[in-house]
């Protein structure tokens, strides 16, 4: 697909595979920042679950 849009488009070649890496970081960052998220929300899931800490 890509390869049919840049080849249709000789003389935006670069422009248009720059813009493409731009995209794809930041769909890349923000399923990074998903994942993190939902890592957190695990693990305060976990520690609410296990109930208040106990001191010695």
């Amino acid at each position: 697909m890509i390869s049919i849009v840049t080849n249709s488009l000789p003389g935006r070649q670069e422009e248009i595979l720059e813009q493409l890496d731009l995209k794809i970081g930041e769909a890349m960052a923000e399923i990074q920042r998903a994942k993190a998220k939902a890592k957190e929300g695990k693990a305060a899931t976990e520690e609410s679950q296990e109930g208040p800490a106990r001191s010695a």
